[in-house]
């Protein structure tokens, strides 16, 4: 019986400690903001030994005519395991351009797609 004890606890030590599995909204918490230069301020909040791939962010502006995005600046991301990659929240501004004949304020929907 006590042997059945030690195994049982040392089984629930072991299993206790490996890693927490995330939820990927538990894991990467988007951001975004307009500022008042027609950019948009974004960021990933990523979770502790997290890290996504820079090459499969991407950003777009949709369900809008005459606006559209002119640049992306990105952080520099780092090698991990071969491949190119943020291993802490990255920041990103994406500038913005209306149109000739756009005028007045307009709604966007702007949407980050990720993968770690």
């Amino acid at each position: 019986m006590k042997k059945i004890v030690i195994f049982l606890f040392s089984f629930t030590l072991l299993f206790s400690a490996l890693p927490k599995f995330l939820m990927p909204d538990e894991a990467f918490i988007p951001h975004a903001k307009l500022n008042q230069n027609m950019q948009i301020e974004a960021s990933v909040e990523i979770a502790k030994n997290i890290y996504l791939y820079a090459d499969k962010m991407n950003f777009h502006v949709t369900d809008v005519s005459g606006i559209r995005i002119i640049d992306i600046k990105t952080p520099k991301a780092i090698d991990h395991d071969g491949e190119m990659a943020y291993i802490e929240s990255p920041n990103f501004l994406i500038s913005l351009k209306k149109d000739s004949g756009v005028s007045g304020v307009k709604s966007i929907v702007f949407t980050i797609s990720y993968q770690g």
